[in-house]
């Protein structure tokens, strides 16, 4: 009796186990992509960017079917890397792209933080086989103090391949070069977002306030109100807005630089110098942080205060090959020359020389 339940339950066994799905993975190495012969024209912004990006970003999606279960990762970040220059180039006046920011931003320039938001993949069978990828790409902007000018910006773009016959397949290639297409349509698409986020501040505002009166706790959209409202010189309302990011993320110390910049505006210098004070408190490593209140020492003449900010400096961001020019600098205010000349053939000693000049970068930054 045990052994004609056990013929009968076999047969369920096997149907079960033959309608599992296959589970099929395919990486996708980063490879080069010969780029467009013509592409459209875009609106120039006439300012100088810095984009920044991850080009080791990997980007997976599975696709389901009854019979498959296949997995692609997408070599999104090279291929990014190699979309963004054929239209942001024609975009700015001048484009700079790198993994992260090797100095602090020139007063008037734009900062992007661009990276592939999702990469997705369907596959239709057959006659002809089609593979259409879809593409999100993300786009944060900056000023050159690094807060906030405007909203995220999610641009999407889609990329097709159809092969004939009834036993064509996708190779890796192909799901890479259509990846591509997607990411560069995505790229292109975003231009005309990024150009009215830049030169439409006031609508990004309101989009900012609609965004808090559905989240009042939004401290993004607090960051772009009090850096816009700044910009346009409404002290009040960019006050506001950087009371609120303080009072309900006392920890986050963008909203007392926000408040310093508020106070610099009117030129209450012990409010603002008590406000960039707390945001390094919060963030000792901050470089641009730092360099301000070095400034405004300097501005003010406070060269002792100024020259124990910089070797405080120094001292907590060794990485900065450049900080022990500011250190001479002080120096030579202070009528120290001696020292200042000193500082600097330390500092020289310390460098690396290749070719026929050198490179100071920064391997990190604390941005």
């Amino acid at each position: 009796m045990r052994l004609w339940r056990i013929l009968l339950i076999i047969p369920f066994i096997l149907t079960s186990i033959s309608c599992e799905p296959i589970r099929v993975t395919t990486k996708v190495e980063p490879f080069q992509v010969e780029p467009p012969k013509q592409v459209s024209d875009v609106k120039k912004i006439p300012s100088e960017a810095i984009v920044i990006f991850d080009d080791s970003q990997i980007s997976r999606w599975t696709h389901y079917t009854a019979e498959v279960i296949h997995t692609v990762e997408f070599p999104s970040g090279n291929l990014l890397r190699q979309a963004l220059p054929i239209y942001f180039d024609k975009m700015f006046t001048k484009t700079m792209y790198e993994k992260s920011l090797s100095s602090m931003p020139s007063p008037k320039s734009i900062v992007i933080h661009a990276s592939v938001d999702t990469v997705s993949f369907s596959e239709e069978c057959c006659l002809p086989l089609k593979l259409t990828v879809n593409a999100k790409t993300k786009f944060s902007i900056y000023d050159s103090d690094l807060i906030e000018i405007a909203l995220p910006i999610l641009s999407s773009g889609s990329g097709q391949l159809t092969k004939p016959g009834l036993f064509a397949v996708v190779n890796n290639k192909d799901y890479g070069i259509t990846a591509y297409e997607a990411i560069l349509n995505s790229v292109k698409n975003s231009t005309e977002l990024i150009y009215k986020a830049i030169n439409n501040p006031q609508a990004q505002i309101i989009e900012a306030k609609q965004i808090i009166n559905q989240n009042p706790s939004n401290i993004l959209a607090y960051k772009v109100v009090a850096n816009l409202s700044l910009k346009n010189n409404d002290i009040p309302e960019a006050f506001a807005a950087s009371q609120m990011i303080v009072q309900i993320a006392p920890k986050e110390a963008d909203g007392y630089f926000l408040l310093y910049k508020t106070y610099l505006a009117q030129k209450k210098y012990k409010d603002a110098f008590k406000n960039l004070e707390q945001a390094i408190a919060i963030a000792p490593k901050n470089a641009l942080y730092m360099m301000k209140l070095f400034s405004l020492y300097i501005n003010q003449e406070k060269y002792e205060k100024a020259l124990k900010t910089i070797n405080n400096y120094v001292e907590s961001r060794p990485d900065d090959l450049y900080a022990p020019v500011w250190q001479a600098m002080t120096l030579i205010k202070m009528g120290k020359c001696n020292e200042a000349i000193e500082t600097l053939k330390n500092h020289i000693s310390k460098l690396e020389f290749s070719g026929v000049g050198i490179r100071i970068k920064k391997p990190e930054d604390d941005f």
